[in-house]
C-alpha cells in the first residue's frame, strides 16, 4: 500500500468533481481529497495544505486550468498536475504535454484516474 497523500480536484463543474472524487475515493481510500470549483478558491485551500497531485479543469471561469498549473507548480514542484478537458484540441493537449502535465479527456472514467494514480504512486 502506498503512503496517503494529497490530491487536489479543480473544476467548475460540482458533477465532475463528485465523479473524479468517487472514483478516487474507491481507488486510494486513504488519500486526502480536496475539491475546488475553481482556480482561486483552490489557490486558497492549497495554502496551508501540501498538495502531491491534481486534477485540474482546463477551461473555468477567471483563471484556468494552465494558469492554475502554473501556480501549484511554483508552490509544489513536485506535485503531479494533469490537464482535464472535454473539447479536446490538439494544440492544447500538445501544450500540456509539452509543459510536463498529463492530459485527461472528460468524461472522466475509472481507467483514467487509475492511470494517473498509478503514475503519481510510480513516481514516488
Amino acid at each position: 500500500m502506498s503512503s496517503p497523500l494529497t490530491l487536489l480536484i479543480v473544476d467548475d463543474s460540482k458533477s465532475i468533481r463528485l465523479i473524479a472524487s468517487a472514483f478516487l475515493s474507491d481507488l486510494r481510500p486513504h488519500w486526502t481529497l480536496i475539491d475546488a470549483p475553481d482556480g482561486e478558491t483552490a489557490l486558497e485551500k492549497t495554502k496551508t495544505v501540501p498538495v502531491d497531485a491534481a486534477l485540474l479543469d482546463l477551461n473555468m471561469p477567471g483563471m484556468g486550468g494552465f494558469e492554475l498549473a502554473e501556480q501549484l507548480h511554483v508552490r509544489f514542484p513536485k506535485a503531479h498536475l494533469a490537464i482535464l478537458a472535454a473539447n479536446i484540441q490538439k494544440r492544447v493537449e500538445e501544450r500540456a504535454v509539452a509543459a510536463g502535465y498529463p492530459f485527461l479527456q472528460k468524461p472522466l472514467t475509472s481507467d483514467l484516474i487509475a492511470a494517473f494514480v498509478d503514475e503519481v504512486e510510480g513516481s514516488e
